[in-house]
């Protein structure tokens, strides 16, 4: 074999291998995160959302690219799977910019102002659903919306910061890391509900906010 068929068997060899490399990672590797947990996450957010508009009506997600974040990727896709078969219709998905990564991330980052701006162009919205946590609001920012803001509904890593909003009644219910043990179901999580309840619990504007 001369030196130009060896250079084209390994260049072979190696396209074999990296498509090999790629397709073992892509369906055979096991996934980075957990899975069973986000699904859990966003199965309740999406129950909350389908409740608190009585399974109807047109909602804007607020999230990043999934190729932004593995974690709010798995997330959406197993929201956008439980609203499908609702009567709740995702018409609309606001993505972060992608430059803006650093700040934002599953259940943190929104400010008040990008939340004010996405409530101005979305009155007609039944509901308003943010991956990417929520913000305590300025009173400025909010005062000049009036009754005008759609429930929110939102996964927040910082329940600290949800009170406000609560107390006002604007967000409807928020999916945030458990604050009440013992955690009701096994001490071993193995579906996503229990996964769910294991490390989460939902809070409304009756319940009771860590920190307030």
């Amino acid at each position: 074999m001369n030196k130009k068929n060896i250079l084209i068997a390994t260049a072979s060899i190696a396209v074999i291998a990296a498509s090999m490399l790629f397709v073992w990672k892509n369906h055979f590797a096991a996934p980075k995160i957990n899975l069973a947990l986000h699904e859990g996450i966003v199965t309740a957010l999406a129950e909350e959302t389908i409740r608190c508009l009585d399974n109807r009506g047109d909602i804007l997600v607020i999230t990043m690219a999934d190729g932004d974040s593995e974690i709010l990727a798995a997330q959406f896709a197993a929201f956008r799977e439980r609203i499908g078969k609702s009567n709740v219709q995702i018409k609309e998905v606001q993505l972060i910019e992608s430059e803006k990564k650093d700040k934002y991330g599953p259940g943190i980052g929104l400010s008040a102002s990008k939340l004010a701006r996405e409530v101005k162009k979305n009155t007609r919205r039944e509901g308003i659903v943010s991956f990417v946590g929520l913000p305590k609001p300025d009173d400025d920012e909010f005062a000049a919306l009036g009754e005008a803001v759609p429930p929110l509904l939102t996964f927040s890593r910082n329940a600290d910061k949800l009170g406000p909003l609560l107390k006002r009644g604007m967000l409807k219910a928020a999916i945030v890391p458990r604050f009440k043990f013992p955690a009701p179901g096994p001490e071993t999580p193995r579906t996503s509900g229990e996964w769910f309840t294991n490390q989460y619990q939902v809070v409304r504007p009756a319940g009771i906010v860590a920190g307030h």
